[in-house]
């Protein structure tokens, strides 16, 4: 298991520097200009072969573009990507149809530390638990509901409960069947 410090060190150094990027991402116009069409893929910085994505929709202003930059044809273009475990950032250029870029991670230094005091295990792949619980939407409040039901999951494992709908109002009934 990576320890705190260890753990600390990697996020700070993300935070600090954009050392290598995790990975590709593309923006397209929808047919609604209020929407944007985002897919994000990314590896582990630690191994290449471990590998996530998502496709989301968002709109411009959490994307912190204008739409109309999509159509403008070869221009520089940083879009950020906001959710409780951190901020994706596809640095790139339009297309004249979106824009196309890498794709950077920086994680978010309290959520880790919210995590690690609840008991949520890290892997040894730490960046890419982080990534992985950015692209299901893991929130603190969500991780304190199932930490409440006395479970003690890895970050991995905790996004996967919140990809397939696992609740804690679900855990609880699940116990009481069970005794």
């Amino acid at each position: 298991m990576t320890s705190v410090v260890a753990l600390a060190l990697m996020i700070s150094l993300a935070q600090k520097t954009q050392v290598v990027a995790v990975g590709s991402c593309s923006l397209r116009l929808t047919p609604s200009p209020q929407v944007i069409a985002v897919r994000i893929d990314y590896a582990d910085p630690q191994d290449r072969n471990t590998q996530g994505g998502g496709d989301f929709r968002e709109t411009p202003r959490a994307l912190g573009v204008d739409a109309s930059e999509l159509i403008t044809l070869v221009r520089p273009l940083n879009a950020n990507l906001t959710r409780p475990a951190g901020t994706f950032r596809c640095e790139g250029q339009t297309t004249g149809a979106g824009a196309k870029g890498e794709l950077f991670f920086y994680a978010d230094r309290q959520y880790v530390s919210h995590l690690q005091r609840v008991g949520i295990r890290f892997a040894e792949r730490p960046m890419y638990d982080l990534m992985t619980a950015w692209v299901a939407d893991v929130s603190i409040p969500y991780a304190d509901a199932i930490v409440a039901q006395g479970y003690r999951v890895s970050l991995q494992q905790l996004a996967a409960f919140h990809m397939f709908g696992v609740t804690s109002v679900y855990l609880q009934d699940l116990r009481s069947v069970k005794e």
